[in-house]
C-alpha cells in the first residue's frame, strides 16, 4: 500500500505460481494511473495489456514454468510512492526476484532485447534470440542498464533486470495529454509486443539461469572486436546485434539518428532526431525492418 497526501492507493499483484520453484520469482510491472486529461492507452493501460496478457498465455500453457511469474499494477505510478513501498514491502524477497521488467512506453513494436549484464554468453541468449527474430527483434550487445524508472529501486537492490526497446517515435505525440487514448494503439504492434514478452519470459521462467552470478565479458580490443563483427556470418548476426549490412547502409550523415535514440523516454532527445533526420517520416524500426527485407532476413 502507497500511502500518499491525498490517501491511500494499493498496488495490484497477480502471479503464476512455479511448478518446481515458486519462490524465485520473475517480475512483471505496469501501472494502473494516468494523468486526468487523458485515458492513460498508452501510459499505461498497453503495458499492463502486455504483461497481464503474457501470463494469461503462460498460464494456460499446458506446461507451467519452473519459477513463478509475478504482475505488480502499480497504483500510483505518476505521482510516485509506489515502487518504494512495494520494495519496502518485499524487502526480504528481493534475493529470490531472479528479473524484473517493465512495459510503460506505449505499444509500438519492439526492436531490441538488453539482457542483464553477462547473459550474452549463457545459452538462453542464442535460445531468446531464435525465438524473437520472427518478430523482427534482435538481442544487443549491450547489456540492460536500466530497465524503466519503476524498477529502478529494485534495481538498486540488486534486482538483475531487461529491457525490451520500443519504438517511441510517435509516443510523446500523446504521452500525457488528452490525446493519449485507445484508437492510437495499432493492434498489430501490440500484439508483437504481447508475443515478445511471452515468449522471452517463458524462457527465463522455465530455466535455471541465475543473472546475478554471470560475469560480465571484458571489453574486447578493438581490433580483435572488429574481427569478430566481421566473422558473423549475416544469417547469425542478428542474434547480437545489428546486421553489418544494416550498419552499411545506416545515414552516415546523422550518426546520431539510431532506434536507441527514438526509445529514449525523453522529449527533447527525440524531438531534434526527428527534425533533423532526412529519413524521419519513416520511424526507425519500419526504415529496419525494410533494410532487413532487402538483406534477405
Amino acid at each position: 500500500m502507497c500511502r500518499r497526501k491525498h490517501g491511500s492507493r494499493g498496488n495490484v499483484v497477480g502471479e503464476i505460481r512455479g511448478s518446481e520453484r515458486p519462490e524465485e520469482v520473475i517480475l512483471l510491472r505496469g501501472h494502473l494511473d494516468s494523468w486526468d486529461v487523458g485515458t492513460g492507452a498508452l501510459d499505461d493501460a498497453t503495458g499492463i495489456g502486455i504483461t497481464t496478457a503474457a501470463a494469461k498465455l503462460i498460464g494456460e500453457l499446458p506446461k507451467r514454468p519452473k519459477r513463478t511469474i509475478r504482475v505488480v499494477m502499480w497504483g500510483s505510478e505518476e505521482s510516485g510512492g509506489s515502487s518504494e513501498a512495494y520494495l519496502a514491502a518485499h524487502k526480504d524477497e528481493v534475493s529470490k526476484i531472479v528479473l524484473a521488467g517493465e512495459s510503460d512506453s506505449g505499444a509500438d513494436r519492439i526492436y531490441a532485447l538488453n539482457l542483464p549484464a553477462g547473459a550474452l554468453g549463457h545459452p538462453l541468449a542464442t535460445t531468446a534470440a531464435n525465438v524473437l527474430a520472427p518478430l523482427k527483434i534482435y538481442v544487443s550487445r549491450q547489456p540492460a542498464t536500466h530497465g524503466g524508472a519503476d524498477i529502478a529501486g529494485l534495481e538498486q537492490a540488486g534486482v538483475p533486470s531487461l529491457a525490451l526497446e520500443q519504438d517511441a517515435s510517435r509516443y510523446f505525440d500523446y504521452h500525457h495529454t488528452a490525446d493519449d487514448t485507445l484508437n492510437k494503439v495499432d493492434p498489430l504492434q501490440l500484439a508483437q509486443n504481447v508475443a515478445a514478452w511471452t515468449s522471452l519470459i517463458y524462457l527465463v521462467a522455465d530455466s535455471d539461469i541465475d543473472f546475478r552470478a554471470l560475469k560480465p565479458a571484458a571489453p574486447a580490443a578493438p581490433a580483435r572486436a572488429a574481427a569478430r563483427r566481421s566473422a558473423i556470418a549475416p544469417s547469425a548476426s542478428i542474434t547480437f546485434g545489428i546486421q553489418p549490412s544494416w550498419r552499411a547502409s545506416w545515414p552516415a550523415a546523422t550518426p546520431s539518428c539510431t532506434p536507441t535514440t527514438m526509445s529514449r523516454s525523453d522529449s527533447s532527445c527525440w524531438r531534434p532526431w526527428r527534425a533533423a533526420c532526412p529519413w524521419s517520416a519513416s520511424p526507425p524500426v519500419a526504415w529496419l525492418n525494410r533494410s532487413m527485407r532487402r538483406s534477405g532476413s
